[in-house]
């Protein structure tokens, strides 16, 4: 997966910034196109439903299609909510019948409470289409033990949880093609204020920054080998 930095508020009613998104989008495959562990081509990330977003993307996917007919092209959104009288989760972009495969990302357990059990957890969501999670997950600091249920513990322990959480409740997405959790490895991010856990770093990789493997890492070594 590979994708130019069209992420939540771009100007999409600005002709020089879209012209300037086509022609990184020819950059990039152009210099990427002979990487065969290349499959997906993203157009944007986390953008909110508008016509001008509409177009503006329509221009990309068609620039992509342009140069590389052979790749898939996605989009990742963060649109998905829990419907209550239906008990189902749900998504409302019907942009999303223009791509070749949907992609969702969902912090359930982390930026967002579980609303059911995640083995009650149904999904009605881009039916009939390829389904990627292209994001999940939730931050630990690695060595640190706490309450596994504790969100505010920044416990391995709890990091477990919400990873088994998760994987619980992918059995119960009908259309789900592949997971992705984010991240791999923990990365500097200066936005990340607290002066205990985070400390100027993300600390959701499955491996800290120094080259530990967490718990959860292993819980995921184990979840791919088995698929």
């Amino acid at each position: 997966w590979e994708e130019i930095p069209i992420w939540q508020g771009i100007d999409f009613e600005n002709e020089s910034t879209k012209d300037k998104a086509g022609k990184m989008m020819r950059e990039m495959v152009a210099r990427d196109k002979n990487r065969c562990a290349l499959a997906f081509w993203g157009v944007a990330n986390e953008t909110q439903p508008s016509e001008p977003r509409n177009a503006f993307i329509r221009h990309l996917i068609a620039t992509c299609r342009a140069v590389d007919t052979t790749r898939l092209i996605t989009a990742a959104f963060d649109l998905v909510r829990f419907n209550k009288e239906k008990e189902t989760f749900v998504m409302d972009d019907p942009f999303t019948k223009e791509l070749d495969v949907v992609a969702v990302n969902k912090y359930l357990g982390w930026y967002h409470s579980w609303p059911v059990s995640a083995n009650k957890a149904v999904w009605d969501v881009a039916k009939g289409q390829p389904l990627i999670i292209s994001e999940f997950g939730g931050e630990a600091l690695y060595g640190k033990t706490g309450e596994k249920d504790v969100v505010s513990s920044w416990s391995e322990d709890y990091q477990e949880t919400l990873y088994k959480n998760n994987l619980e409740m992918f059995k119960h997405i009908p259309n789900l093609r592949g997971t992705s959790p984010w991240v791999l490895f923990d990365f500097r991010s200066p936005f990340r204020f607290h002066p205990t856990n985070q400390d100027g770093w993300n600390r959701k990789g499955l491996v800290s920054d120094q080259g530990y493997r967490k718990k959860a890492w292993y819980l995921m070594k184990n979840y791919y080998e088995n698929k």
